[in-house]
Formats: C-alpha cells, structure tokens, sequence
C-alpha cells in the first residue's frame, strides 16, 4: 500500500523555493529507460533531477528536484492566504522491470504564484524534496498534477482527472556507505556561502547544513545564462581523514577530457557535503560527463567515484523552449528517422547538431550564434506559418499548410475551391489533374471519394519554389510542384492528400 510522507512540523521534504531563471530542458539518452534529469509529458512539462544520498541515521534517501513552470499551473486564492496560490500533489514512485509502482510516497505543496500573467511566462518553480527510498529500485517515475485545474477533453471532465505532467528515468547507484561512502552528483545554480570552508575550488560543509544552503539546477544546464559549473556530492565517514580529490570533465561527443583538477582534502564530519566549482565558459555546446573520484590516504582503501551528465547550452531559444516545442520545429527540417535519433540527444547535444545542421546549410558556422540567413528565414517561415493557418488545435507551422509553407515559401499560385460545384469536387479535379500514373508515381496519399465535397486548396510552384535547405530536397529535376489540402471536416485543418514531390511529403 502507498505510503504519503509527512507533513508539518516533522516532514521530511524540503520548502519549495522560487526560481526566476529559465532552465534548458532535459532528455535522457540513447537507452530504454532514460537515465535522470529529463523533461516530463504532458499538459505539466517540469524539468526533474534526482540523487541518492544517506540521512543523519545513515538509511538511503532519495533528494529529487523539480522545476515546475508557473505557466503550466492554474493560480486561485486560498483560505486565509494573500496573493495567489498553486496547489499541487507531488507523486513519486519506484518502478519494477514492467514498470508498474512498487512503493509510492506523496506530497502535497502550496506554490505562491508571481502577479505578472504573460510576463511571467518563464518563470519556474523550484521544488527540491527528499524520501526516505528501499534499495529495491532505482527506475523512478515523477508526478505532478494540478489540483485546481482539470484536464481538457470529454472523458477527464467526467472524470475530474487534474492536469499532470509525468517524467520516468533511472538513477546509477553511487558507492553509498557509512563506513567510507560517496553520494550521487547533483548539479547547483547557486549556492549561499555561508557556513562553508573554502579549499581551493572546493567548499566543504557540515552534509545537513549543505542541503539547506544549495540550490539544486534541475535541468543540469550551464552556458548562456551560467558559465560557472556547480557539482555537489556528500561524503561519508571520512571525519578527520583526508584523501585526494580528482575532478574529470569529459565530453561525450568525441571523449575527450576537456577540464581536470585534483586537491588534497581533509574533512572534520562524518557526514559533509562538497561543492566543486568550475569555469566552463569555453566549452562548445554539448553533452560531458562529470566524475568526482575520492582516492583515501589510508593503504589499503578503495577508490571511490561517482558521475553524473551536464548539459552546455548557448542558444538563447533552448533556455525557453519546451522539448516538444524544440522537436516540432526540427520535424519541419530533418525526416522522421533522424527526428527519432534526435529525441535521443540530451539537450547539450541537441543544440550541437542544430549548430551543425545550420553551418553546413550557410556554409559556415559561428559557435554559440543563430544569426545565420537559413536559421533566420527558417525563423520567419516558422512565425508567418504559425500566423496563417494555426487554430485552437495546432500550431500553424506545424499543419500540413504550415510545413509546405516552412520548406518551399509562398506558392507562386493558389487555386481555392471553398464551395466546389460537381465538376469541380475533389475527386473529378484529381481525375483531371493528377489521374492514377501520377498518383502513383509521386506520393499521393489519399482517393478522395466522388461524393465529397470538402473544399481544398490547390498550391501551385513553378521550378520547386524557394526550398529553406536545397540539398536536402529530393530528386525532381527542375519540374514544377504541385500540392492539394482538403478540408473534409469543415474545421479549417487541412490535410496535404497528395503532391507531385518525389516520394512524397516527408
């Protein structure tokens, strides 16, 4: 049965904070179960990152963080409280090799809301919590729902399902210990110095005094908005002993070490938490590994070593796209099969591919920089799609219309059928026009029936248009472009039903 944690006087969860900076979103790599952080599905897409650490009685616990965006949450007053208020329920849960929920623990949060409606679009809360967690299983799944708000559609009405947004991934054990132990990596946007000891680049402190004084950074990301690296780790049972302390920034695109440092530390608690910093402003955008290795003086003991992923982000558009946005726009530019390579990447290495897709569209590349004439006309494309043909259901640029649009600009003639006579109903135009050989030969996706009588849309261009990347245009020769929408539910979304393009529109 489901246990909830505590609350009040003798919870074990941390405050939730506010956090006013964007965050760069997560996503796990190339593996079955993603590995933490990562961004979450659904109407709620928060930003999630977890560790394994011990408690004062040297039992496991799991310290996870969130960052939630307000824009996401419905704001209410509450009873006996000023301003405006999130409510939320915080679910996590340890998964087994099916993926249903072993054990389950609960938590119920109060977020103030910051006034500011669309101006505070960006902002994020920070949650950080912590649980007491069995070794039983580190595949983990994330909840947050939305107890003032119900999901949209017919059934969660009835239902009274609450919006949510929901994260799975796994966590790698550290080599966790009373005796000589060392936590898992989590990764700090900023920290409050007080009540730590300065050792070089490294800040100890009492383990319980730590936590309270860190600011987790959910997403792991650094670069345009923080250049300094924050990793924190706690460690255990080394009180009055030393050891040396080896730091190893690595980077995944091609395995290069790229930062190192080593130091000679002694700490005076059993239980001490450790920030390493580091200035990581000349890093390329990408996806590195971080490994803290603790070498004991002691003969005889070994080594200890934990890691854990960053994330190096320039693109100012990455610290405020959602994962789904950033993947919608790069399906108007890449074909499914490299679009599911690209949900893959971790954010790092999403934004160097990108780099790389542009620089070799424009012949050049400028690290860090989006001000290239293909990315700019991509970004224009992309604003008038969303403009001209979005509805309530989807964005513009993102419509059959809309991704025609984005890959060939504006058609050099628009025939337009709203209300078709007989002879001009779809199925006799395509007759006309395009017959069996055509359709067969060049994509057509669709026999419209010769009763219907949905009005379409005809785009017509001459020598293949103006393509946004020509090179990755199919063969074709130089012959003209044809492409036909329909309109068969009457509600203004448009299905692409054929075109001329070799192999069809991808």
């Amino acid at each position: 049965m489901s246990q909830g944690i505590a609350s009040g006087a003798g919870a074990r969860w941390a405050p939730a904070l506010l956090f006013l900076a964007l965050l760069a979103l997560g996503a796990g790599g190339g593996r079955a179960a993603p590995r933490l952080p990562g961004e979450a599905v659904g109407e709620i897409p928060f930003v999630g990152n977890a560790g394994l650490f011990l408690d004062s009685e040297g039992r496991e616990e799991l310290y996870f963080c969130l960052a939630v965006p307000q824009a996401a949450l419905r704001c209410d007053t509450l009873e006996g409280r000023a301003g405006e208020w999130a409510r939320v329920r915080v679910e996590l849960s340890g998964l087994d090799g099916a993926g249903e929920p072993l054990h389950t623990r609960r938590q119920k949060l109060d977020l103030p809301c910051a006034p500011g409606g669309d101006a505070s679009a960006g902002l994020r809360r920070l949650v950080h919590l912590r649980a007491p967690w069995p070794a039983v299983s580190l595949d983990l799944e994330i909840r947050v729902m939305d107890e003032h708000a119900v999901r949209t559609g017919l059934i969660y009405q009835l239902r009274g399902e609450e919006r949510r947004g929901i994260l799975r991934g796994d966590l790698e054990r550290p080599p966790l210990s009373t005796d000589r132990g060392l936590s898992s990596c989590i990764f700090l946007s900023d920290f409050q110095p007080e009540g730590f000891e300065r050792r070089g680049r490294f800040r100890i402190a009492v383990a319980d005094t730590a936590r309270e004084r860190v600011e987790p950074n959910p997403a792991c990301g650094y670069g345009l908005l923080r250049e300094t690296l924050l990793a924190y780790v706690e460690v255990y049972g080394f009180g009055g002993r030393g050891f040396d302390v080896r730091t190893k920034v690595r980077s995944l695109a091609d395995g290069k070490t790229v930062l190192s440092d080593h130091a000679d530390l002694e700490v005076p608690w059993q239980r001490s938490g450790v920030i390493y910093d580091a200035d990581v402003a000349g890093l390329l955008a990408g996806t590195y590994d971080f490994e803290i290795e603790l070498r004991p003086r002691d003969a005889g003991s070994g080594i200890l070593s934990t890691h854990a992923h960053f994330q190096m982000i320039w693109r100012p558009e990455s610290w405020g796209e959602s994962q789904a946005e950033l993947i919608e726009e790069m399906g108007l530019l890449i074909d499914p099969e490299s679009l599911d390579r690209f949900r893959l990447l971790e954010p790092g290495a999403r934004e160097a591919f990108m780099e790389s897709l542009w620089a070799d569209v424009d012949g050049f590349s400028l690290p860090g920089t989006w001000n290239g004439p293909a990315r700019t006309l991509f970004a224009e494309r992309v604003a008038t799609a969303d403009a001209r043909f979005g509805t309530s259901l989807k964005r513009g640029s993102q419509s059959d219309r809309g991704r025609v649009f984005v890959r060939y600009g504006d058609p050099d003639e628009i025939q337009k059928e709203l209300l078709p006579l007989e002879r001009d109903q779809i199925a006799n135009f395509m007759e006309r026009e395009v017959g069996d050989a055509g359709r067969l030969e060049s994509g057509g996706i669709l026999r419209p029936n010769r009763m219907d009588a949905s009005a379409y849309e005809v785009w017509y261009y001459v020598y293949r248009g103006d393509p946004l990347i020509p090179g990755a245009e199919p063969p074709g020769g130089g012959r003209s472009l044809k492409f036909i929408f329909a309109d068969p539910l009457g509600n203004g979304q448009y299905r692409l039903i054929y075109s001329n393009l070799y192999g069809g529109m991808r």
